[in-house]
């Protein structure tokens, strides 16, 4: 899109005809203000055809303009053909007591004051700008340097990184060959141009010094370095070594727990200052100072003499000159000191200066130049200002009358354009002005409150009509509905496709949405892929009716460059005044109903009121959900698992269940879905995995193993710490991972089946279970389900529930049942809750079950309990049956190898 030309009232004269053509292009509805005061533009449903309105408001001032010049053209009246000769005498006759002869002496004499101003002021300012000038030098200097020092930092600890990295540096320090220490560190040393290179031990004795390398081992000079470097893993500092100064930086050498820390560092010469002055425009000089040498120039930019006057000063301390002017080797120099980061007793500063006398020389040219330049200009004003005189007075009175016309914002009226030269071209180039000023008016204001993209009303204009249509329908006792929309799947275009292919896509939608509404109904856009429809109270129309059809206009696929995108759109919809009698809550509630349809799939949905309060309770909850794990008020819950052909149990679901201390008891579907979206989940999930391996290591100290399922979010499969949790609970607790299993969702696997696989991969290597829970409610594909390391499928409570004979439920679960079976998964129905569903599953083949069928979650305390009494019901009705197969070579379940070890355990 062009954007509007706010320079087109200032072009040259041989442009003219280029500014006319560029108006006339950009004429459209927004510019129909030409020719009368400028209005603020209305809403409307779709743009009047372009250029027509505005070309037939253009003709009557073309029309008036034309008039003028064939005015100006025509014989002249006997006063006018009279005056002239008069006034042509008047003009050759410049005396000081007339106009002319005023302007002259009121421009020179204004020239000569501004001019004595201008150097009384640069001559009293030169200084002061001057310092001012260094100041700012010197505090962009100081920027420059400190960057520069950081990356240089930066730099040394990359390098210190890469050595202490090195194999062949770890194997030497293990084994203590000094030789090959020196050797690695040579290298090293060479690669980056090392200056320094410091191997310290754990204890602080300095194993190998490439400064001194013959020197036995001795305590570590820079022990402050150290002890940050043990602290953080890394430190840095500037330190003087016999003298010289050297920019170091400590890392440790991990194998994997440090075995030792590594030193690198660069020199501080006077190389390095020239390189940090050519980088900073400044004089750089570093200073250093200890007890047993005292303060010295270290290295400079400053020449020897200078150098040997700065030592002089310096021990009278930074603080006393460190932003003042000092005098070194006849040069005032502006100062800054800066003080790095030591590692020993003394202290060590950079000190930066700036010539003062550098910055105040071009000022001293300045006055010379300026002087001639004085002067040149008096002349000229006085032959410009003879010239100008002449032909500037009598068009002045018409131009300021137009200028005041122009203010108050009627452009209709030209000026008349005499045939005299530069004046009737400045009184074109006026009407020019003028017209450009309507035009530019116009388009700041279709910028204001028009979309660039699609050339719909905005936010701003919309509220504004809004705002408008309220009053209106509030003092009639009308009603009227507000629709927001926003198109689903847009985000994938745009990451897909592209930025373009997003913008085309917004275009058609408008079109299509603008074709499907009436003249009377507004569109607009109000940002992004969100529009905005205020259906008018002439709307015959219901508005559920009039979402439907601009559902329907939406529903045939959007072609980009030949493909296919199949765009749709959730709409929510408010009315007045039943949602909202102010804009703003119209709007926001209108928004809260186009997000319940998104969420929903459902494509429309009406604001209800219920949804508002839903919100803020789940709002509410989530910032109590943070509370809830440091004050104890989550519980587990445990659901046993039942071999459905044996009757044993097999283990249980850890269900996690908040207990409020004023809501009560909260069912997890009002929490687990809103934590997930935040990413509070993980938290969550961090706290089950610790109470569940608690649980199991309690359970185990009374001598009962009992495997337990834990839930995982598609939150704790995106990043990487979840196998790091779980071997943390099991190292702490002490668990086995035969008795630990996650259980995870088909659509938490197909978010990013790759990085799920190698998450699951980690963890199956730890010797954890894995099971796909909810299976068959997700979209996921049978090959992922080949390629993932999972022991068994969970099938979804919804399968379950009408499950009978001959139903296509059967027919699914039959089908998942021999799924599982071929691929090697245990199959586990979730959800059983009669004996024909359990007696169906158990014809299917499947091999285990869950559901308040066979128990309900149950604390703790209460699940050990019920597994006992379990068991000891199997094998009571074991021992009674008659003709059935011994179960002595059956392995037994957990609870039974549990019941066996009570019955063993010795007495407390």
């Amino acid at each position: 899109m062009q954007r509007a030309r706010l320079d087109a009232g200032v072009r040259a004269r041989r442009r003219y005809g280029l500014v006319w053509q560029d108006r006339r292009r950009r004429s459209g509805p927004d510019q129909r203000s030409r020719g009368r005061r400028v209005r603020k533009p209305h809403l409307a449903s779709a743009p009047a055809p372009r250029g027509c309105a505005a070309a037939r408001e253009r003709q009557p001032r073309h029309a008036r303009a034309a008039a003028l010049r064939d005015r100006g053209g025509a014989a002249q009246t006997p006063l006018q053909a009279t005056a002239r000769p008069a006034s042509l005498l008047e003009m050759k006759s410049l005396r000081l007591n007339g106009i002319a002869g005023r302007m002259i002496l009121f421009f020179v004499s204004l020239l000569v004051l501004v001019q004595l101003a201008v150097f009384v002021t640069i001559d009293l300012r030169a200084d002061q700008i001057a310092q001012t000038t260094v100041d700012h030098q010197l505090e962009l200097g100081e920027r420059v340097f400190e960057r520069l020092w950081r990356q240089n930092n930066t730099q040394l600890e990359q390098q210190a990184s890469v050595l202490a990295a090195d194999f062949g540096l770890r194997e030497a320090l293990a084994s203590n060959d000094r030789g090959t220490i020196l050797s690695v560190l040579a290298n090293h040393a060479t690669r980056v141009g090392a200056a320094a290179m410091i191997v310290v031990s754990l204890d602080g004795r300095v194993l190998v010094d490439s400064l001194h390398p013959t020197r036995g081992p001795q305590s570590f000079e820079f022990s402050s370095l150290l002890a940050r470097a043990q602290d953080s893993g890394h430190a840095a500092a500037t330190v003087a070594i016999d003298g010289p100064l050297y920019q170091l930086v400590m890392v440790p050498v991990l194998a994997p727990e440090p075995i030792a820390y590594v030193a690198i560092g660069f020199r501080v010469d006077d190389a390095s200052a020239r390189e940090f002055g050519d980088l900073t425009g400044l004089e750089v000089s570093f200073v250093s100072s200890a007890a047993k040498r005292g303060r010295a120039v270290a290295a400079s930019t400053l020449t020897p003499e200078a150098r040997s006057e700065l030592a002089l000063i310096a021990p009278a301390g930074a603080s006393a000159w460190a932003h003042q002017a000092v005098t070194l080797a006849h040069r005032q120099l502006a100062t800054r000191v800066r003080s790095l980061q030591p590692a020993g007793s003394g202290t060590i500063d950079v000190v930066l200066q700036k010539s003062l006398d550098e910055a105040v020389e071009p000022f001293r040219q300045l006055r010379a130049s300026f002087g001639l330049l004085a002067l040149f200009c008096v002349a000229a004003t006085i032959v410009g200002s003879v010239l100008i005189a002449r032909n500037i007075t009598r068009p002045i009175r018409s131009l300021a009358q137009a200028a005041l016309r122009i203010q108050a914002g009627d452009y209709a009226s030209a000026v008349p354009v005499p045939n005299q030269g530069e004046i009737g071209a400045f009184a074109t180039t006026f009407n020019h002005m003028q017209d450009a000023i309507a035009s530019r008016e116009g388009e700041i204001r279709r910028l204001a409150y028009r979309d660039p993209l699609t050339d719909l009303p905005n936010r701003p204009l919309f509220l504004e009509q809004l705002d408008r249509t309220i009053d209106d329908c509030g003092k009639a006792g009308q009603v009227f509905s507000v629709l927001l929309m926003d198109l689903d799947r847009f985000r994938f275009v745009n990451d897909t496709l592209g930025h373009h292919a997003g913008d085309r896509v917004i275009i058609e939608v408008a079109s299509r949405l603008r074709a499907a509404l009436s003249e009377h109904d507004v569109l607009a856009r109000l940002g992004g892929d969100e529009f905005a429809v205020l259906l008018s109270p002439q709307q015959r129309l219901e508005a559920p009716t009039v979402a439907g059809q601009l559902l329907q206009c939406l529903q045939a696929p959007v072609v980009v460059d030949g493909q296919g995108l199949d765009v749709g759109v959730s709409i929510g919809i408010a009315h007045f005044p039943r949602h909202g009698t102010d804009a703003m809550t119209l709007l926001r509630r209108a928004d809260v109903a186009m997000y319940v349809a998104k969420r929903e799939h459902r494509g429309l949905e009406e604001y209800d009121h219920r949804i508002d309060r839903h919100r803020q309770h789940h709002l509410s909850l989530l910032g109590e959900l943070r509370q809830a794990i440091d004050g104890n008020e989550l519980r587990l819950h445990f659901q046993p698992k039942i071999d459905l052909r044996t009757g044993e149990f097999r283990g249980a679901e850890a269900l996690v269940r908040w207990v409020h201390p004023v809501r009560g008891s909260v069912p997890p579907s009002e929490f687990i879905p809103f934590a997930e979206q935040t990413g509070f989940i993980r938290h969550v999930t961090r706290w089950v995995i610790d109470a569940a391996l608690a649980q199991i290591q309690a359970w185990q100290a009374m001598a009962v193993e009992v495997p337990v399922a834990i839930n995982v979010s598609a939150r704790d499969l995106s990043g990487l710490e979840l196998p790091n949790l779980l071997v943390e609970a099991m190292q702490r607790y002490r668990v086995a991972p035969r008795l630990i299993s996650i259980e995870i969702t088909e659509s938490a696997l197909m978010e990013d089946p790759q990085h799920a696989a190698r998450i699951l991969a980690r963890v199956r290597d730890l010797g954890v279970g894995i099971a796909i829970d909810d299976y068959g409610t997700g979209y996921s594909a049978l090959s992922y389900l080949a390629q993932l390391s999972v022991d068994s499928l969970k099938i979804d409570r919804s399968l379950i529930n009408n499950l009978r004979e001959g139903s296509k439920n059967a027919a699914i679960v039959r089908s998942t049942v021999a799924l599982g079976q071929n691929l090697g998964l245990t199959v586990v129905a979730e959800g059983v809750e009669t004996p024909d569903q359990i007696e169906l599953l158990r014809q299917f083949g499947c091999h285990q079950a869950q559901g308040f069928g066979l128990a309900k979650p149950m604390p703790a305390e209460q699940a050990i309990g019920w597994i006992i009494a379990q068991e000891l019901a199997q094998d009571s009705l074991e021992s009674t049956s008659t003709g059935r197969e011994s179960t002595t070579d059956r392995p037994p379940s957990p609870a039974r190898r549990a019941r066996r070890m009570l019955r063993l355990a010795p007495p407390a």
